[in-house]
């Protein structure tokens, strides 16, 4: 009978270990059944690493062409700036230098003008140290001489006092009256 009684605790012992492997294998089971919702999810991050990874390339890459872009686009705006600045200074040079030379001409003119004006007045003169050739005139020229010496005494006036923006209509004005001394020389010269 001990033997008996000695196979049933082993009997007993055996099927307490039996529930205790059961237990074990349900634990193990649920471990598993764990480990593979986690290797899922493991897989699943692994794969929205990846996508992610890749999408930080694409964008680091989209972000390094916009740099290139960028520091391209400001050399052109760099260059555009230097070339429009170096246009202005051209632009500014010439327009002093167009100015210098408009003074200069009007000054020309002016002193064209006044020797135009002296030869005038001494023409003039000279004919009104003659009277007998202002006699020979026709009373169409008299008075044409007249308001001639009246113009040209304006003219000298105004020549004087003429601005350094004189403009070429006025120098065409003067010019018109200057020119009409030659019509009574040639006059004078074939009497």
């Amino acid at each position: 009978m001990p033997q008996i009684v000695e196979l049933c605790q082993k009997d007993k012992l055996l099927e307490d270990q039996r529930k205790i492997v059961d237990e074990i294998q349900i634990k193990l089971d649920e471990k598993h059944k764990e480990l593979e919702e986690l290797r899922q999810s493991l897989d699943t991050q692994d794969s929205a690493v990846d996508w992610l990874e890749a999408e930080k390339q694409q964008l680091q890459q989209r972000l390094l062409e916009a740099d290139e872009k960028l520091e391209k686009s400001v050399k052109v705006v760099q260059t555009l700036h230097d070339e429009t600045e170096y246009v202005l200074r051209e632009l500014d040079e010439t327009r002093r230098q167009v100015e210098q030379l408009s003074r200069e001409k009007v000054a020309l003119e002016v002193g064209h003008t006044l020797a135009r004006l002296d030869e005038l007045a001494a023409f003039l003169a000279a004919l009104l140290r003659r009277p007998h050739l202002l006699a020979s005139f026709s009373a169409t020229n008299r008075s044409s001489l007249r308001q001639l010496l009246d113009q040209s005494r304006s003219l000298d006036a105004s020549a004087l006092a003429v601005s350094v923006a004189l403009d070429d209509s006025l120098l065409d004005h003067i010019h018109q009256f200057l020119d009409a001394p030659q019509h009574f020389i040639h006059e004078m010269e074939s009497q």
